[in-house]
């Protein structure tokens, strides 16, 4: 097939008739759309997938949002390929689909990275591993890749309007298009005004970790995830999360009030876990390494027992908590 902005019509339109409507850039409505229609498809396999590979998905812990990106990863990637016509069900709800610049389909290997780029933020936010939190490198690294990419994707998706060409897009050289004609618009190459926006995104998703450490109480924040996770994570529970903050209370009086706390979110992969005895050791060594936390009215654990594919989730929780007074006598008690 010849390459260019002008080429012949591909085979598999070209066999529809000669009064096929020209190709035009698909309408950002059909594109939204669609997406719904094909993340709710998604949603609808990760469900499936929970009632009968609960037990094996919760034993997985954070890997579970892998398994999720990897479903996303083929459905997108095959559907929107030569294979299916460059058409997702959604896609095909709306008459639209994915070309190549020149009018071709894309190969499975093109469509797969177009569909690894696309979804890769989304999976990624909220899946970081043991160990980022606590480095300020890695949270750089890792904000780039989640907030950096992800809030450039959406940037053009929505602002670049020519074409509604996003990063994914660029990549691969792809467009999405409405209609079966061809040749597909010409579209060239991305203003300068988005790439300097997207260039600032990504500088400031990467800089946003290095200045929100020095911000007040951010830095004790660290430390509690630090301690605890030096504690807490094991085969069976690995501590996910730490937060410093304050929350209003209603009392039996009804007398509203203010009551500070210090929170750790654990997530365990076995229901039989010692929950107590987890939480005890992870209390231990936070009192102990942060003796600021005895000015706070309540410490406590939240144990998160569950599986999060990123497509389908369901938790249960479970939190231990008492007033540093209480876990100090708790804690001299079973020593």
């Amino acid at each position: 097939m010849p390459r260019g902005d002008s080429v012949s019509v591909p085979s598999e339109s070209r066999m529809e008739g000669s009064d096929v409507a020209p190709s035009s850039i698909a309408p950002l409505r059909k594109r939204v759309l669609a997406f719904l229609i094909d993340v709710t498809i998604l949603g609808v396999i990760g469900f499936s997938l929970g009632l009968f590979l609960e037990e094996q998905l919760m034993r997985l812990g954070g890997w579970a949002r892998l398994a999720g990106f990897g479903i996303s990863v083929l459905y997108f990637g095959a559907a929107n390929s030569r294979d299916f016509a460059g058409r997702t069900v959604g896609k095909a709800a709306f008459g639209i689909r994915v070309l190549s610049k020149d009018g071709s389909y894309l190969t499975v290997g093109k469509s797969l990275a177009r569909a690894a780029v696309l979804c890769a933020p989304y999976f990624l936010n909220g899946a970081a591993p043991s160990g980022v939190s606590s480095n300020v490198w890695a949270q750089s690294i890792w904000s780039v890749l989640a907030f950096g990419c992800g809030g450039s994707l959406l940037y053009l998706f929505f602002f670049n309007r020519s074409s509604h060409q996003s990063i994914h897009d660029l990549i691969v050289g792809s467009l999405v298009v409405e209609g079966t004609g061809s040749p597909t618009p010409h579209v060239g190459p991305l203003p300068r005004r988005h790439a300097s926006v997207v260039a600032s995104l990504l500088l400031i998703a990467a800089v946003a970790p290095f200045v929100t450490s020095r911000m007040a109480g951010l830095q004790s924040v660290t430390s509690l995830m630090t301690l605890a996770d030096s504690v807490g994570s094991g085969p069976g529970a690995r501590v996910s999360g730490a937060q410093l903050g304050s929350t209003s209370q209603r009392f039996v009086s009804g007398v509203g009030g203010t009551q500070t706390r210090a929170v750790v979110n654990v997530q365990i992969a076995d229901p039989e876990a010692d929950i107590d005895g987890i939480a005890d050791r992870i209390v231990d060594a936070v009192l102990n390494g942060l003796p600021e936390l005895d000015r706070r009215d309540v410490i406590a654990v939240t144990f998160m027992y569950g599986y999060d594919l990123g497509i389908a989730s369901r938790w249960r929780t479970q939190t231990v908590a008492y007033s540093p007074a209480e876990w100090r006598a708790r804690l001299a008690s079973t020593r």
